[in-house]
């Protein structure tokens, strides 16, 4: 039974270092979703892919800010980043004059997914 729990445990270790080194130089970007208007209250980290990332469900309708951290993204009002008939979708780079009050572009509580795009 020993030889059997170190052997497992070298397989594991093994596969954690095989993750670690690809992951190494590889950025994780993600941008800050913050509950009130200037950044201010309970902020959320997403993080920003080149696909679709949907919100957790008790985010669904709740971002009033976001701080970008250097990242563009596009902000979708439904679910999966599509449009739909009644859907609207906005692009946000770091500078823009929305993103610490989406209400300003008339996106407050309404982002359900984004994706990243290019700055």
């Amino acid at each position: 039974m020993n030889i059997f729990s170190s052997t497992v445990i070298r397989t594991i270790m093994v596969l954690c270092t095989l993750f670690i080194v690809q992951l190494k130089g590889t950025t994780i970007k993600s941008i800050l979703l913050y509950e009130h208007e200037d950044q201010e209250g309970y902020a959320r980290p997403v993080l920003v892919t080149a696909d679709c990332v949907n919100l957790p469900n008790e985010w669904l309708g709740q971002a009033s800010s976001v701080d970008l951290r250097g990242n563009c993204v596009i902000l979708f009002s439904e679910k999966d980043c599509i449009m739909g008939t009644n859907g609207r979708a906005i692009r946000l780079t770091p500078n823009d004059f929305g993103n610490s009050n989406l209400a300003k572009v008339d996106f407050n509580d309404l982002a359900q997914s984004l994706r990243e795009t290019k700055c």
